[in-house]
């Protein structure tokens, strides 16, 4: 799926903040070369570079969907995603469109358009986030600018995990009206977000990007990488992000490495649903704000 996430502005968290959709929610079909013309050809304005897609500013006028001179118009981010000729016929992509098209969540992206290029790649166009994205703060920080704290990083696994939630609780009313009968089932599905919320996690808790080309081979891959230092009780403090150091409890850093794993499993059946990632995460909060009031405690009772 081409679902995309972003956090929400309940929290602190709200930096990623992207705000109401100020284009139509309805999604528009472009075509490339209005999508070319609003990323001046795309490769100067390369927000993201992953091994599957890739992600471009671009900047169109809002109400005719037009190409805009750069900073004029509505901003929009431009995700370009290869599609194995394997993984589905153009109905089942239209589909998937339509799906994405009626998600409404402060924890998802709004897809406000699309393009199919009659190969094996597609466009799908997102409102942009103006304040960052999380890869963008994780790896594009500047000399200057703080990294996200332990506590940002929480927030910001579960305010992901509560976008899974709802697209678990909507997506069978949706779908139901939407499948066709070649298309994958409905856990699977959900199963395959999952996988990629642990792979958010894990950058999440290294540092290290989801794939990262000039690493040598078995580094490359955050997820593979990961797993063979998980494999072995306690090792996953010594791939922490060491920005974050002293922030954390070796226990709710383990949990939440192991809880990353477990997205990762190669059988779906074997990964948890997106409520009990809701429910883990949550408790790793509340275990760390009543450690944070008892260290808080402790020192006003040796002040006083």
């Amino acid at each position: 799926m081409g679902s995309g996430f972003s956090v929400g502005s309940n929290t602190d968290y709200s930096l990623l903040d992207h705000g109401p959709a100020s284009v139509s929610t309805r999604p528009r079909c472009f075509s490339d070369h209005v999508l070319e013309k609003a990323t001046r050809n795309f490769p100067d304005m390369m927000l993201v570079e992953a091994r599957l897609n890739s992600i471009y500013v671009g900047w169109i006028d809002e109400q005719s969907g037009a190409a805009t001179k750069p900073g004029t118009g509505t901003a929009i981010a431009v995700k370009k995603l290869y599609y194995p000729r394997n993984y589905g016929t153009y109905e089942e992509w239209e589909t998937e469109i339509k799906y994405l098209g009626q998600l409404n969540h402060q924890n998802i992206l709004n897809l406000i358009g699309y393009c199919y290029l009659e190969t094996d790649r597609r466009i799908h166009v997102y409102e942009f986030m103006p304040k960052g994205s999380l890869h963008c703060l994780l790896f594009r920080r500047g000399d200057d600018s703080e990294p996200l704290s332990w506590n940002r990083r929480l927030n910001i696994a579960v305010g992901v995990a509560k976008g899974l939630a709802y697209l678990d609780t909507t997506k069978a009313h949706m779908w139901r009206h939407l499948l066709t009968s070649s298309m994958i089932p409905i856990d699977s599905f959900a199963k395959g977000e999952v996988y990629r919320f642990g792979v958010v996690l894990l950058e999440l808790l290294t540092g290290w990007p989801a794939f990262d080309k000039n690493q040598p081979s078995g580094k490359q891959e955050v997820a593979e990488f990961a797993k063979t230092y998980l494999r072995s009780e306690g090792k996953m403090l010594d791939i922490m992000d060491p920005s974050i150091e002293g922030q954390y409890s070796s226990a709710v850093a383990t949990r939440a490495g192991l809880l990353a794993m477990r997205c990762l499993k190669r059988d779906h059946k074997l990964r948890p649903d997106a409520a009990e990632l809701v429910k883990q995460l949550e408790q790793m909060q509340e275990e760390k704000r009543a450690m944070e009031k008892c260290c808080f405690l402790s020192i006003s009772l040796k002040g006083g």
